[in-house]
């Protein structure tokens, strides 16, 4: 090799290692392209020059990925530049191409040259060499076509360079990207922790007063109503559950045998409030189909199942903005039980039928979490079943669920009903109720009046040592996280000074309490309960 070629051998080495060098470590593929453009500018002599995608149909001249110093407006000129010979087309995604004066023979292209002063526009397939380019570097340049012809063994390195460049991109890219997922991950377990806590004070109350509704005598509506809102309380308490066991491996949700048409009426009756307000307010019509024709059970936890079809009802709601027919079938198929449920609405692109069901994915903007079908999804595959979707656009979109049947009978559906001497409990005992929530507190204290056992409300924790001192108190129950004196800590105190009386704790937290530093309680009782579980821990303590 002579000396002239080994010195533009070596340069070319040199401008090669200097691009890897800046480009690498930009933070994105749009950055890393800039800075390309911005080297092949510095050893070419071009006026300017962008980046684009590149398929065996056509190239997309209009969508600059990377660009160097583009004149203003000319992206919006640059399809006059499209190549309607096939062949040269195609060949451009596997060599480089030169094109002069001479190429451009339309009337726009010949306005295009002579606008921005042009004579010739070299295009740089990205890819390995036995790869077909997936993009087109496109280089612009006052200079002929023979002074450029030096540079084409550099161009080439280049795009093959350019090609590893995007693949260790992409890479770290994905690796950001699952990150920030993780993050989001861990920031919303941490958030779900406090919004429990919250839910479930407000579950306590609505708990509460429903089961103390249900003791007293009501027309036959009014407790069914009743009936529902107790039962949305405890999937609600439920459901809560499984938001406190957020970052646990498993949360422990008990399995019984169920009528499929019976969890998906109750599913019916709690979204219809929503239904009937959301359309009867904008004067649109939706129109219920319904044929439950199964006669199968399925081996499940309810709740779980009828948070299932509520979040589809809901979402065929928001596909239906302006009215149209909600379809809602149950069917046996052999060993399957089969739900469905179908809209008239926008339907889903083919393109994103996947996608809908990963986390954080919405089709709804800032109006959507993107969590909802991909809990459905886990909880379906959860029971050993499966969720399909078929969707036209403009025509709506079916999901159809698939669950193993249970031959055996259903137990019967747990409706609540008041039986006072059933919990057997001292109705002389005098209890102490404290909590910074006072409807809380309140709700505990009519619960327990439920059964016929009186009791006090106390606000401020750090009052109930002079309470103590001028009334006896069989038990306390005291919240957890409580403000001044926490209840952990007021236990202690009480145990000091008044030994006798038992102290029960409740707490709307999530997580695992440690054995160490608890010996003051006498029982930990979760928010919300019911009168049953209060029943419960009053006798446990006694």
């Amino acid at each position: 090799m002579d000396r002239i070629l080994l010195h533009k051998e070596n340069k070319r080495l040199e401008f090669i290692n200097e691009l890897i060098l800046e480009a690498s470590y930009k933070q994105t593929n749009d950055e890393m392209l800039n800075t390309s453009l911005r080297k092949i500018a510095e050893i070419i002599d071009i006026d300017f020059g962008y980046i684009v995608n590149y398929n065996d149909k056509e190239i997309i001249l209009t969508n600059a990925e990377g660009q160097y110093n583009l004149p203003e407006g000319f992206l919006e000129e640059a399809i006059n530049f499209r190549f309607k010979n096939d062949i040269i087309r195609d060949e451009m995604g596997k060599r480089i191409f030169i094109l002069n004066e001479e190429n451009f023979n339309t009337p726009k292209q010949e306005y295009m040259i002579k606008k921005y002063d042009l004579k010739t526009l070299i295009t740089v397939p990205i890819g390995s060499n036995d790869a077909f380019a997936a993009k087109l570097i496109l280089l612009f340049s006052h200079k002929e076509k023979d002074d450029i012809l030096e540079y084409v063994p550099l161009l080439k390195t280049i795009g093959n360079t350019l090609w590893i460049l995007i693949q260790k991109q992409k890479i770290h890219e994905d690796y950001q990207n699952n990150i920030i997922r993780t993050e989001k991950l861990r920031a919303l377990g941490e958030l779900a922790g406090g919004i429990a806590h919250d839910f479930n004070n407000l579950l306590t109350t609505i708990l509460g007063f429903s089961q103390i509704v249900l003791t007293r005598e009501l027309s036959e509506d009014i407790r069914e109503y009743m009936n529902i809102i107790h039962k949305s309380a405890l999937d609600g308490k439920e459901i809560v559950d499984r938001i406190q066991g957020f970052n646990r491996k498993k949360f422990g949700n008990k399995k019984e045998v169920c009528s499929i048409n019976s969890i998906v009426e109750s599913s019916i009756e709690m979204a219809r409030p929503r239904w009937k307000n959301f359309y009867e307010f904008y004067g649109n019509n939706l129109k219920i189909v319904k044929g439950l024709y199964s006669n199968s059970n399925i081996y499940c936890v309810e709740h779980e199942i009828r948070e299932v079809i509520i979040n589809l009802l809901s979402n065929a709601m928001d596909a239906m903005e302006n009215g149209g027919i909600l379809t809602i079938r149950t069917y046996d198929d052999e060993d399957k039980v089969i739900v469905e449920i179908g809209d008239t609405g926008v339907g889903i692109p083919e393109e994103i039928k996947e996608e809908v069901f990963e986390p954080f994915y919405s089709t709804k903007g800032i109006n959507g979490t993107g969590l909802g079908l991909s809990i459905a999804k886990n909880i379906i595959e959860d029971h050993n079943g499966s969720i399909k979707l078929e969707s036209k656009i403009g025509e709506g979109t079916t999901f159809n669920l698939s669950f193993d049947r249970f031959l055996k009978e259903p137990e019967a559906i747990d409706i609540f009903e008041s039986n006072i001497n059933a919990y057997d409990i001292d109705k002389e005992l005098n209890i102490l109720v404290v909590d910074d929530i006072l409807q809380v507190g309140e709700t505990v204290v009519q619960m327990l009046k439920t059964i016929e056992v009186s009791a006090d409300i106390e606000v401020e924790s750090e009052k109930v040592i002079n309470r103590l001192s001028h009334k006896k108190y069989d038990i306390i129950i005291c919240d957890l996280a409580m403000p001044e004196l926490n209840g952990i800590d007021l236990s202690k105190i009480v145990k000091e000074q008044y030994h006798q009386t038992k102290f029960i704790i409740i707490t709307g937290w999530p997580g695992r309490f440690k054995k160490d530093g608890y010996d003051s309680v006498d029982y930990i009782m979760r928010k919300p309960f019911t009168i049953e579980e209060l029943a419960k821990a009053i006798k446990s303590v006694l």
